[in-house]
């Protein structure tokens, strides 16, 4: 809200005066009045009226610098023929001690993807190789989809959501 904002000590019992020019910039004040006011509470009442500078908004564009963005990681352990995966609560899906074979990715696959996005799946056996079969909702591109893991080491593959393709576009194996 643009403009001025003050309370009246002489109207108030705590007899502080906080102003905001609307642009984020302001003061506080404490009167001879406000003696009851402790440190802290002004330290709050400056937190509050300067919130807006440090909250990145939900729809707004914003620059972030410094900041780190941690992978939501699923830790799945012998996720069976047709794993349950849900790309909404993930970005890296990692399935270790697979028992059988992968019958379908897909089958079990939800979530509602943004254009490129990103998702990483890997696979570890239990000593034996597993085929993985990836259906409708995994392609290729220049780099193909495994369809067998490595015996007892981390296979993982590498995904950007295809809205072309209403597919995850496989764009690493290692």
């Amino acid at each position: 809200m643009a403009g001025n904002y003050s309370q009246n000590p002489a109207t108030t019992q705590q007899g502080l005066v906080a102003t905001s020019k609307g642009d984020g910039t302001g003061q506080i004040v404490w009167s001879p009045s406000s003696s009851l006011l402790s440190g802290y509470m002004l330290k709050s009442i400056y937190d509050a009226a300067n919130i807006a500078q440090q909250v990145v908004g939900a729809t707004a564009t914003q620059t972030l610098t410094n900041k780190r963005y941690t992978k939501r990681v699923y830790a799945y352990s012998a996720p069976g023929a047709t794993p349950t995966i849900n790309t909404d609560n993930y970005d890296v899906v990692n399935m270790t001690g697979l028992a059988a074979n992968i019958t379908s990715m897909t089958t079990n696959l939800t979530g509602t993807p943004n254009s490129f996005d990103s998702l990483i799946l890997g696979f570890t056996d239990n000593g034996t190789a597993r085929t993985i079969a990836w259906g409708a909702k995994f392609e290729a591109s220049t780099v193909a989809l495994p369809t067998t893991t490595v015996i007892s080491a981390l296979l993982l593959v590498g995904f950007f959501w295809n809205p072309t393709t209403s597919a995850w576009r496989c764009t690493a194996v290692a």
